[in-house]
């Protein structure tokens, strides 16, 4: 009986759910077409104010890999618009003809027209490091939507490069969150883009055969042990974001930083590995480790998950400008979505656990919807991010990236919507 109870509430939440993320989809993709596509070069222009007014046509390598990614999925599982294919064709032709130098290697930011404005800066992590491992993403779900053999290429030459880059000892590590970086040291978001990437050139239908089969299949289990032994803090149940470059626990500041949204992204990662392997050990575990990252991260005063924890021991959270970001709440959304789909068509998760996957999903939908919403200031579209209490600001400037000044976010606002209706729509037919 209280499974069926369960099972009315969650269907009758879910069809409410999907009708409303269906229509948040049309208004993400009506927003980009008319404010940040650019239809005559080809590209994505993501510096742009609440308005839609564009400050700057200037195309920076994140954007384009991840627009690419959206759009093609977009075309290939939502519907099969052709004006979704032709801006993921031209976003293909834009990258190929104009990110790529002689060297081939991926500059870091062009002009509208495509005139490198930043060049190639081959070790640093945040600008060509994590720019080309997005190209290889984008790429590769150009290729599953289009079959076009030279987009395959690309990206796994692109991801081959990603993953030589992260395993060597060259790379400046130089993302703004880590409280004390060496060259050599361990990050969880390189792992959370290997386990990203693998995952899905594995899933059906698989789109990678012989010995780079065999490579991606090696590369997926090395990353998800990694992942589970090496990041997992055995004591706090929690990931850790830096570690010493033989994986070791470091005897630093790092050692008590967690970067919580990039731990919530990751894990929701395995639950889907683990579903692909059909391994319900490992499923488990990352769902269990997944509610009590959420649990931790979330803000037990103002709602929403905190994107960072400074000291564990002393509970301190990082209280910024930017401490509450869109993306980290979205990627709460996705887990929890994951955790009501049934395991290879069986119940593997008890009542409790998907009842509260269920609730908080619904918490921190109707949070972003009241906070991170611009309807109500008179604007389209979502905020990228905030303080606490994610306050409004006209200009809005990400501290971690302070020069993209008032940016819209291309990829984990659609990429979240896009994903919960995919889930809800199995959950809801099967």
């Amino acid at each position: 009986l209280l499974c069926r109870r369960f099972n009315m509430a969650t269907l009758e939440a879910l069809t409410s759910l999907n009708a409303k993320l269906q229509n948040e989809q049309l208004q993400c993709d009506n927003f980009w077409q008319q404010y940040g596509i650019d239809a005559e070069n080809g590209g994505f222009m993501c510096s742009i104010k609440h308005s839609g007014e564009l400050i700057s046509g200037n195309k920076f390598i994140w954007y384009q890999g991840r627009g690419l990614w959206v759009y093609s999925r977009l075309y290939r599982l939502h519907g099969k618009n052709q004006a979704h294919l032709e801006i993921a064709k031209r976003t293909y032709k834009f990258i190929l003809d104009h990110f790529r130098n002689n060297e081939g290697n991926y500059v870091v930011q062009t002009d509208r027209v495509g005139n490198v404005i930043t060049p190639a800066e081959v070790h640093s992590i945040s600008t060509t490091g994590y720019g080309t491992a997005f190209i290889a993403e984008g790429m590769m779900e150009y290729f599953r939507a289009t079959g076009d053999k030279q987009a395959y290429k690309t990206s796994l030459d692109a991801f081959k490069w990603f993953q030589e880059f992260v395993d060597g000892d060259e790379r400046i590590p130089d993302e703004a969150h880590i409280p004390h970086k060496y060259k050599g040291m361990r990050c969880l978001g390189h792992q959370m883009i290997l386990i990203s990437l693998t995952r899905q050139f594995l899933e059906q239908p698989c789109t990678v055969e012989g010995d780079d089969l065999e490579w991606i299949s090696s590369l997926n289990d090395r990353t998800v042990d990694i992942i589970m032994t090496k990041f997992f803090h055995p004591e706090l149940e929690l990931l850790s974001e830096a570690l010493a470059e033989d994986y070791s626990r470091p005897n630093d500041a790092n050692a008590d930083f967690f970067y919580l949204g990039h731990g919530i992204e990751v894990l929701w990662m395995v639950m889907a590995e683990a579903k692909r392997r059909k391994d319900e050990s490992l499923y488990k575990r990352a769902a269990k480790a997944f509610r009590r990252s959420v649990t931790v991260a979330t803000d037990p005063i103002y709602g929403g998950a905190f994107r960072g924890l400074s000291s564990a021991q002393q509970h301190s959270f990082l209280i910024d400008q930017d401490c509450k970001l869109k993306w980290v709440q979205d990627e709460v959304m996705v887990g929890c979505m994951l955790m009501l789909e049934n395991f290879n068509g069986k119940d593997v998760l008890d009542e409790e656990d998907k009842a509260w996957g269920l609730r908080t999903l619904l918490e921190y939908k109707a949070y972003t919807e009241k906070h991170f919403e611009l309807k109500k200031y008179g604007f389209p579209y979502v905020l990228v991010g905030g303080d606490r209490q994610v306050t409004f600001r006209e200009n809005y400037v990400n501290c971690g990236q302070p020069v993209a000044g008032n940016r819209k976010e291309n990829y984990h606002h659609p990429r979240a919507l896009m994903l919960m209706i995919e889930l809800s729509n199995q959950i809801l037919t099967s």
